[in-house]
């Protein structure tokens, strides 16, 4: 597009040429043409038919948000390690100042080895990164490159100095201000049951991890009811092959000559044993092969439903249940200008007796020549995201479009055949219907899809997150282990003089574990009473998204806060046992 056009001005001059394109189908403006800015295709979601397969901004927000959690799990882990491992280098640093270094000396080791195990940690990630983004790619079907362009240099590097203060900066204070007598005479107490930083940090970390872990069961267990709901029709067992429209400049045209196309394949396919039946549609499952009609009632008010123009069989294929009323039938010429609507439509018109009553459009007294000959139970026309809307389907495109004056088009001018084959051996059904494809239709492509792959397939992306936010919990989990196990060390390892006395008082290996165990479970209750609260938070607005929400349940809390029991028995009793079964003589001696 040349430099400086006018977008707005050039959007308003389609009007015209639409206006023009389809006056022989409609008698007023029901088509509009928008531009879009290529740049923006990639992270907009809204535009149904957009040339390429579009990412949802929310979900690299939420992808950078688990990024960020597991880096702060383990700048935690680390500082509170370093401040751990300060019972070891204390003494290094009584000798070092009393020998005459400066604060400024021990703070700037300190913070120089941080920086070098950040870098270290950074090129290790990196490696990582390059090697595991194939997998990553093939989870969420892109095509990503580690690029090093100046930008992302200046980002890395921002990160690292970041990263180091954090990690770093309070280990390193903390040392270079021990005071060398209190040093080496031993009386600097570094006792984790004193250090509240350190309980406060490890609680923090346990917060994170069993908030991730709360998050993974909430949406496993909403992937899996959306699974095992019944969406109205039958999804299984159902092939779609797409027929190709057959051009035409009037729009009604397009779709009858189309339907024609689609209902030759059909017969032909219906004399094949291995054939129990088919239909045709011109919508698949989604609300982007949908249209959107509109008329005015008699107070002048918008109603908008959604219709798509079927074969005879189609409710038949898919096993629609009708709650009143009757399918169509071939048998029957007026039913080409007859309708079938579904409950939701009976509510939107406020019809008492759908089938003796009359839809009323303001338009020219639109559908006055229109019956409903049928009512069909709501079912999932589009993906559980969206509610169920009000539905019509018919036999002739303009028995609808007589009582309509406003018609949004995103897809639907390819017709569907649906086919439900009578043998479970797929690949002679394919087989066969490529090969009646190729005979009719030899230079046009034979394009073929599952029915309840499409269904599957619109949740793709959230089941997607969910592995990965599983993924980020067991990874923080392990952080977190890797920090629990080597607190409850140090914790131990200063107290070794109180578990031989207490061994010699005759304090068995398992009331030591239980005395300890009291200590790091009381810090994972805080953790599992903040994370519960905040994961049902959150989780409860990601599932605001679904129109079909299922309920946490006790069971995703109750499993969280065992899990966390278990976990930290484990790690500690691991080494409390350990410590219990030593010799009190040598602890005593050693003390």
């Amino acid at each position: 597009m040349a430099e400086g056009t006018d977008i707005p001005a050039l959007e308003a001059g389609f009007a015209s040429l639409v206006k023009e394109t389809v006056k022989r189908d409609m008698e007023e403006d029901t088509y509009n043409l928008l531009l879009q800015p290529l740049e923006e295709i990639h992270l907009d979601s809204e535009i149904q038919t957009s040339l390429v397969v579009s990412t949802n901004p929310q979900l690299l927000w939420i992808l950078s948000g688990i990024a960020v959690l597991i880096l702060l799990i383990a700048c935690i882990n680390f500082t509170t390690l370093s401040i751990g491992r300060s019972a070891t280098r204390a003494k290094e640093v009584g000798v070092r100042k009393t020998m005459g270094a400066a604060y400024k000396q021990l703070f700037g080791q300190f913070m120089t080895e941080s920086v070098l195990m950040t870098i270290a940690a950074a090129l290790v990630g990196l490696l990582l990164a390059n090697l595991l983004l194939p997998v990553f790619n093939d989870l969420f079907e892109k095509t990503l490159q580690i690029v090093f362009s100046p930008a992302q240099v200046a980002i890395i590097f921002c990160l690292l100095i970041l990263i180091t203060f954090i990690a770093g900066a309070y280990p390193a204070l903390f040392l270079s201000q021990l005071r060398p007598i209190a040093v080496l005479k031993s009386n600097l107490n570094l006792n984790f049951g004193k250090q509240g930083l350190r309980k406060f940090l490890l609680g923090f970390q346990l917060f994170l991890s069993l908030f991730l872990l709360a998050c993974t069961f909430i949406m496993y267990k909403q992937m899996n009811d959306i699974n095992k709901y019944n969406l109205g029709f039958t999804k299984d067992d159902i092939l779609m092959v797409e027929v190709p429209a057959i051009p035409d400049q009037s729009f009604i045209t397009i779709i009858k000559k189309s339907f024609e196309k689609a209902n030759r394949f059909k017969k032909v396919i219906q004399q094949n044993a291995q054939i129990e039946g088919a239909g045709i549609a011109n919508a698949t499952y989604g609300n982007d092969t949908w249209w959107e009609g509109g008329f005015p009632d008699k107070t002048g008010q918008m109603k908008y439903f959604k219709f798509s123009f079927v074969g005879a069989e189609y409710a038949d294929i898919l096993n629609l249940e009708f709650v009143k009323g009757r399918n169509f039938s071939l048998d029957i010429p007026s039913d080409s200008n007859a309708v079938i609507i579904n409950e939701a439509f009976v509510k939107l018109m406020n019809l008492e007796n759908p089938l003796q009553e009359q839809i009323y459009s303001a338009k020219n007294d639109g559908f006055k020549d229109i019956r409903i000959i049928g009512v069909m139970k709501d079912f999932h026309h589009a993906s559980l995201y969206d509610k169920i809307e009000p539905v019509m389907i018919s036999l002739n495109p303009e028995a609808v479009f007589s009582g309509i004056n406003s018609l949004n088009i995103s897809g639907g001018t390819n017709p569907t055949v649906y086919i439900k084959p009578a043998t479970d051996d797929f690949q002679a059904v394919l087989t066969t219907l490529k090969a009646e494809w190729n005979n009719l239709y030899p230079e046009e492509p034979f394009k073929f899809s599952f029915l309840d792959e499409v269904v599957q397939k619109q949740y793709v992306s959230d089941q997607r997150l969910g592995k990965m936010v599983g993924l980020a919990s067991i990874i923080a989990i392990l952080i977190a282990a890797m920090g629990l196990f080597a607190l409850a060390s140090l914790a131990i390892s200063g107290r070794m003089k109180e578990i031989g006395i207490r061994k010699v008082m005759g304090a068995s290996a398992y009331n030591i574990s239980v005395m300890f165990n009291k200590e790091f479970l009381k810090i994972t209750s805080i953790g599992v009473v903040l994370a519960m609260p905040f994961s049902y938070w959150l989780m409860m607005r990601w599932l605001d998204q679904f129109e079909v929400k299922a309920s946490p349940g006790a069971w995703v809390f109750i499993a969280t806060i065992l899990l966390g029991v278990v976990f930290t028995v484990l790690v500690v009793s691991f080494q409390t046992v350990r410590a219990g079964l030593m010799n009190p003589v040598r602890s005593l001696k050693e003390e």
